[in-house]
């Protein structure tokens, strides 16, 4: 009977040293969780990506939000006629200094330039490179909330929906490969509603781009005071966009949004929106 007990005690006091251990393993993990910053990290493929949701950065940046701006590519292959400047190293310099010169309208820090090949991110050759690169900007940067593009990449570029899954790899995996933290607690994807980007508002944006059903956005961010400073970031890019083009963009933006940026939450923190499930219906009427 002695015998018996000493296993059992012995056995209880393995289970607790073995849970001590976990929780000396875990204690990075778990304090990351909670470290939490008010910083917004916009990742993108090319410069003038981010006039997407330029109202939205210029509108937290005058919140006191720290705003930083990725941009993988230097756009080097973006040839316009008006523009006339040829594809290749001059070209991507251009944009990357119109890139500078619009984060300066916008009241956002400089952003940061991959310089990527344009057009190459398709082809994943360097897909390990830029994800360790994106991690090391999350790492330093520390933000809260990630934006990028969703899938489709708004206009259906390659370098749109590769960026969209480099970022999604980066921000499911962080926690694992990244346990000491911060971690973010969001990740969005830039949502243009079915509803009101039809017809005659669809064709005032420059290029195609791809709505998303009202059903699945999930933000909308009042975003009208940031409408003048988002204009302003847009007469940046004059090596892409036409005045004609700028004028469409931005009465779109003010008249036909309402001044609103919509986005879709892809991935969470667990306890940064809901408590977790026990059933794959739980919330569905």
């Amino acid at each position: 009977m002695q015998e018996k007990q000493n296993s059992v005690r012995g056995c209880g006091m393995a289970m607790r040293a073995l849970a001590a251990g976990l929780i000396l393993v875990a204690a990075p993990y778990l304090q990351a969780q909670t470290s939490t910053s008010r910083t917004i990290l916009a990742i993108f493929a090319h410069p003038d990506d981010d006039i997407m949701i330029g109202p939205l950065l210029a509108h937290y940046a005058k919140e006191g939000v720290r705003v930083h701006l990725v941009i993988v590519t230097s756009g080097q292959q973006g040839v316009t006629p008006h523009a006339r400047i040829p594809a290749g190293a001059q070209l991507g310099a251009v944009r990357e200094a119109e890139s500078r010169a619009a984060c300066k309208a916008y009241g956002i820090e400089e952003p940061s330039l991959l310089g990527e090949q344009d057009g190459t991110l398709g082809a994943m050759k360097h897909h390990d490179e830029i994800v360790a690169r994106l991690a090391e900007i999350i790492q330093n940067v520390k933000p809260s909330v990630i934006i990028t593009f969703g899938p489709d990449g708004v206009t259906g570029h390659t370098d749109h929906r590769a960026v969209s899954n480099m970022v999604t790899e980066v921000f499911q995996t962080f926690p694992v490969n990244h346990p000491s933290g911060p971690i973010p607690d969001k990740l969005y994807y830039v949502a243009y509603p079915a509803s009101l980007l039809a017809g005659n508002a669809a064709a005032s944006l420059p290029g195609r781009v791809a709505t998303v059903s009202d059903t699945y956005v999930t933000t909308v961010v009042e975003s009208r005071d940031g409408l003048a400073a988002a204009a302003r970031a847009e007469e940046c890019y004059v090596s892409q966009h036409t005045p004609e083009m700028m004028a469409g963009l931005n009465q779109v933006m003010a008249n036909v949004l309402k001044g609103n940026i919509y986005l879709r939450l892809a991935l969470f923190r667990q306890d940064a929106k809901t408590n977790s499930e026990k059933d794959v219906f739980q919330g569905i009427p």
